[in-house]
Formats: C-alpha cells, structure tokens, sequence
C-alpha cells in the first residue's frame, strides 16, 4: 500500500489554501487506495471533520507553523509507522525550502514538493508541482529523474466543484464574495459594503467567511443592514453555494481554480504577490478580470467592474467558457499518476486534437524550452491561442495530432500546408514530463503520412535550429532525410523532408 503523509498548514495570515488544494490531492490519492494522512497546524474543526468523512487521519503539528528538528522528526514518525508500505511525503508552503525538503528525501521517501512561487533557486523533490496557471512558462531547477508539472493541467481542485448548471434568464443575479479562509488584508467588509450600497438591481449578495477570517463579526453586522445582503460562515458546502452564482468576487488563490472550474466569472482580488502570476494569466484566457486594492478608490473599480459585468451576459457567458476550458477537474488525478508510478507506464496513442486540447497543447508550447528552440520566441497569449486553436480544428489547411498518455497530451504535431508548393510544414514539441522516451520520433513517425494525405501534400518539411539536438535525432529516427542547410529569421537551420509517394 502506499502510504501519504501531507505537511500542511493553516492560519489567519496564511489561510486554508495549501491545506485544501492538499485535500484535493489526498482525494485522489485515497481512490487510488492509499494510506493518506495530513500534519497540520492551525487546522480547524471543520477541516478535520472533512478529513475523517473522507477516511483521511489527521495529526496536529503544534501551533508555531515555521518547521523544526521536531518538525521533521513527528513527518518522520508518521512516514515509519507503516513498515512496508511505499512512503510519499507532500510538503506544501512557504516556510518549507530546499534544506527541509532534503532531509526527508534521506528518509528514503518520495517526496512531492508543491510550490507555487517559483523562488527557490532548486527543488528536491522527486515530483515538483506548481498546479498554477502561468507556471507553465517557468523554468524549474530539480534533481535529474524529477517530474516537474507546472500550470493548470494540474490544478488541485477538489472533486465537489463541478461545471455549475445553467441559470434561468429571469432569476435574480447572485454575487458571492469569497476572499479564502482568512482574507488576512481585511478586504471582505470594505467590498461588501460598496457592493450593499450600489443597489444593483434584480441582484442578491452573498458574502462568504472563510474559517479563519478574524473579521466575521464586522461582516455579519454588514448583514444586519439588510439590502439583499447575506453572509454565509464557513459553509459546509462551499461548492454548491458557488454554483448558484452568476459572478463572484473572489481572492486570487485556490478559489479562482474553483470558480473557473465551476465556469462562474470571476473579478479576482490580488492581496498578495504569490497571487500575482496566477491572476494575470487567468485574465489573459479571457476568464476573469483582475484588480489589486490598495486604496479606498481601488475598491469603487470592484463595484464598478461588477456593475458592468452584470449587464453583460454576453461576456460573463464568454469568461464562464474560458474558465471551464483552463480547469478539467483533472489535475488531482494526473499529479496522483506521476505519484503513484502510473504516468510512467500508460500506454500512448496517437488522436485527432479535441477543443479540451488546447490549454494542455499551450502548456507544451510555453515550456520555455520549448520557446527557446523556436522562430518566434515571445509568450503565447493564452486568449489568441484559444481562438488560433479553435480555428486550426476548422482549418482546411491545417492538420494537428495528439499522442495521449492516459489523460494527458504527451506531445503535439501540427501540419500546415504551404501556399506555394504542395508541401506540409511540420511542428512539434513533448510535454516536459515525458521526455527521453521517443516520442517526438513516434508522433512524427505516426502522423506524417496522415497529415499528407489530408492534406494533399507531396512531401512533409520541418525545419530544425541546430542546437536542437532532440529534434534533430527525431526526424532522423523517424526516416525524414536531411536535405540542407540555411538560414531562417537569422538561426542556422536543417531542413528534413519526407516524399509522401
């Protein structure tokens, strides 16, 4: 049996968050059979109710959340209390660095290391996940043999948040506000109130108080105002209430992943640096909007963006799309697979690209390894991309595959025939995660002559930097033969070409 010890913390200066995207992980875990535990402080009841209606054991780390020599020793306690199981330690916050990290590895354990600041200048864990959007165009530093997973592929949302049903046209607009379990910038009352006081029309707000917010007796006096204000502490559900919402007001952390999993629209807070990434490209896909408080007036723009948000159905419809599109609801499982050993040994097949592709083939394409071996260097915008993508599916000119390794995209091809000459160009590239294992030879090998015949081409043509050594070896393993070399936007280049006859 595999064994799962998760060090956690909660709090009122760092809220719920690495606990609950944990929680999400220690579902996935648990349905795949495992032993799973957390060790935790500042962990409230509610959380430990929820750990033990989901089989999950708990054990109180002490109340100073900063690790220690009996820090380490009490995850060690729990690692060893089950002789002969496989042992996995996941370790989740900011007050864990390298040196914590590497003293459980010599516990002859796997360690998985969740991080979504990309700070630390190496990461010792043996499977490496920043499940934040925007993390797919940073660059990790990890041991050789590591699985690093970075973006929203494999967000760690829980398994309760689903797509949220359609709302009638004619029922009243619902705001919720959710800014985390503990809101440590004192945001919720301040917002709130505006949003009471600009009388929206046909609209109801619901105000929702994470477990640790310090400030639950002010918000409820905001309440007692009356004007269509509620507040909810602490709910049991918290994914049903977001369904019931048409736009949310949210903190830029776990819960915006909730939200664009659940497709509700979202204007997200920026209270913090960390949260600064995510809620950037989150608002690049289209799916929400961003703003950081720093004064009295900042907060008039979260009314009036809520104002405009709500009458425009057309747009919220859109952002709801774009959220649904960037979260599948997946990403526990797949970061479970790489854990367990599955991802290593699912078998691959090759497929047509499905509209669900696209952020997975945008997280392939913005691996900064992957920019640095192509013609055009610059970041991807998310939002273009969605629409490049979609249009490729139509695209009469246009030919993509997917090699598929059980739900994740392991590499993608595309084919575009040229203009002049009955030619395919090809491009391609392989996740991060499944490099050195042939697969840029296999998809070119399995799709070439597809791609040609759907397209009408004489012949397929790639055109490779010389310092891409792995392409390189690709073409030429796949039987594409090396017809000269040049020069293309100033990079010295092999062009490899295949005759379809």
């Amino acid at each position: 049996m595999i064994h799962v010890v998760i060090r956690a913390d909660a709090g009122p200066t760092i809220g719920v968050g690495h606990v609950m995207r944990c929680f999400a992980l220690a579902e996935a875990m648990r349905a795949r059979g495992a032993r799973v535990e957390f060790v935790s402080a500042g962990v409230s009841h509610s959380i430990e109710t929820r750990f033990a209606s989901h089989g999950i054991a708990y054990v109180a780390a002490g109340s100073a959340i900063w690790p220690s020599e009996e820090d380490v020793d009490t995850v060690m306690q729990r690692v060893h209390a089950h002789p002969g199981d496989r042992s996995v330690v996941v370790v989740d916050g900011y007050h864990f660095d390298q040196e914590y990290v590497a003293r459980l590895k010599r516990a002859d354990c796997t360690v998985v290391w969740i991080d979504d600041l990309h700070a630390a200048p190496a990461y010792a864990g043996d499977v490496v996940v920043n499940p934040t959007l925007g993390a797919e165009r940073c660059e990790y530093t990890a041991p050789v043999g590591a699985r690093v997973l970075l973006g929203a592929t494999y967000a760690l949302v829980r398994s309760d948040v689903q797509p949220a049903p359609a709302r009638p046209a004619d029922a009243p607009r619902h705001v919720i506000i959710t800014l985390g379990g503990a809101d440590p910038a004192g945001l919720t009352a301040p917002i709130a109130a505006a949003l009471r006081d600009a009388k929206f029309r046909n609209c109801r707000i619901t105000v929702i108080v994470g477990v640790s917010n310090p400030h639950a007796a002010k918000i409820r006096a905001l309440a007692a105002s009356g004007c269509g204000l509620a507040v909810v502490e602490d709910p049991a559900d918290l994914a049903a209430l977001i369904a019931t919402a048409d736009l949310a007001v949210a903190s830029a952390g776990g819960t915006a992943w909730e939200l664009a999993r659940a497709g509700v629209p979202a204007v997200l807070v920026v209270a913090a640096d960390n949260q600064e990434r995510g809620a950037r490209t989150i608002a690049e896909a289209g799916a929400s909007i961003t703003v950081r408080p720093r004064s009295a007036a900042d907060i008039g723009e979260v009314v009036d963006l809520v104002g405009t948000l709500l009458e425009d159905d057309s747009r919220r419809a859109r952002m709801a799309g774009r959220g649904r599109r960037i979260i599948d609801g997946r990403g526990p499982s797949r970061v479970a697979q790489w854990v367990t050993g599955e991802a290593e040994h699912a078998p691959v097949r090759m497929r047509g690209p499905q509209p669900a592709d696209a952020i997975q083939v945008w997280r392939i394409a913005s691996d900064p390894g992957v920019r640095a071996q192509s013609f055009d260097r610059q970041p991807i915008d998310l939002d273009r991309h969605f629409d490049w993508f979609d249009a490729r599916l139509q695209s009469s000119s246009a030919r993509d595959y997917v090699l598929e390794s059980g739900d994740e995209i392991a590499a993608h091809i595309r084919f575009d025939r040229r203009a002049d000459a009955p030619v395919a160009d090809i491009s391609f590239a392989v996740a991060a995660p499944f490099r050195g294992r042939g697969l840029g030879r296999r998809v070119l090998a399995d799709s070439w002559r597809a791609a040609c015949g759907a397209l009408a081409a004489t012949a397929a043509r790639g055109l490779v930097l010389e310092t891409n050594e792995p392409s390189i070896r690709a073409f030429r393993g796949a039987g594409f033969e090396e017809r000269r070399r040049t020069v293309h936007r100033g990079y010295p280049c092999i062009e490899f070409e295949r005759d379809a006859a």
